[in-house]
């Protein structure tokens, strides 16, 4: 017994060969102090009228003589009125603006005529008069 005390105590004054140093440790800095990293982007939010557009536009055909037509036109822009139930289903759409290029209002129509039901906002419903313009390029 005595040799196993006399062997620990050698050991703990003349130290382990393993033994590696401790680092030492930084004081706490208050937290006026520190430097906050920066957070990754977060995603905006998207807005009612963005979520209604996006669920119509993935819609959207493009026909090569509306492509034809949009290098003679700007960015043709065409505005739709829809009619909705309070479950968001389209009961009644219109163009109340033309384009002016017949294609792009076309399909425009086809595609909410596809999409058959609009996303329903944070309440659960959806309001019954909705005025979407729909561009080709952002």
């Amino acid at each position: 017994m005595l040799k196993i005390a006399f062997f620990i105590l050698s050991i703990v004054l003349t130290g382990c060969s393993t033994h590696k140093p401790v680092e030492p440790v930084a004081a706490p800095q208050p937290a006026s102090a520190r430097v906050s990293q920066p957070r990754p982007p977060e995603a905006r939010p998207i807005s009612y009228a963005e979520r209604i557009r996006a669920a119509i536009k993935r819609h959207i055909y493009y026909p090569q003589s509306m492509i034809d037509a949009m290098g003679k036109i700007e960015n043709p822009q065409a505005e739709v009125e829809i009619k909705t139930a309070s479950t968001g289903e389209i009961v009644q759409i219109r163009i109340i603006k033309s384009s002016g290029v017949r294609t792009w209002d076309e399909s425009v129509l086809r595609a909410v005529q596809s999409t058959r039901y609009v996303p329903l906002d944070e309440n659960g419903k959806s309001p019954p008069v909705l005025v979407v313009a729909f561009r080709p390029r952002p």
